[in-house]
């Protein structure tokens, strides 16, 4: 059941990411304004290029869950944790992508609220980043433990 539970949220998240991406093309390519905004395309840049993170991570997540043995602290998890945290930190870099859209938002509402909005949404990114990169730290500590404790016994 546990296969199935992770399997079903990895697809779900990277369904929701490429629905996001596909919207927003339709929306870009249907407007009835036929202005290059390159902020509009630059955000779909970084959306799409977000979304094939995610899935491969997601894919990524269920080999290795699906794999998982009673060993949880194995090196190919350690490898998987290493490519999370850099996939965190690429979404990050990607979603300064979307500033300038948020700017040409709050310019032309007159509303600098919606700046702090997109400033939110790239910390978010960050925060996910960096509890990322600590979750490596921490495996890497456990994964060398369990190579000591096997060495005494």
């Amino acid at each position: 059941m546990k296969n199935f539970d992770i399997t079903l949220l990895s697809a779900t998240i990277s369904i929701f990411f490429w629905l996001m991406s596909t919207l927003l093309t339709i929306q870009l390519l249907t407007s009835e304004t036929k202005v290059f905004i390159w902020q509009n395309y630059l955000t779909l840049g970084c959306l799409l290029l977000a979304s094939g993170i995610v899935s491969y991570l997601a894919y990524r997540s269920i080999r290795i869950w699906q794999n998982l043995s009673d060993n949880v602290f194995q090196k190919a998890v350690l490898i998987y944790f290493q490519q999370v945290t850099k996939g965190s930190f690429a979404i990050f870099l990607l979603s300064l992508g979307i500033l300038p859209m948020f700017y040409r938002w709050a310019d032309i509402s007159d509303a600098p609220g919606v700046m702090i909005l997109g400033l939110a949404i790239c910390l978010l990114m960050l925060s996910v980043a960096f509890i990322c990169l600590s979750f490596t730290k921490l495996y890497q500590k456990a994964v060398h433990l369990q190579k000591e404790l096997a060495m005494v016994i």
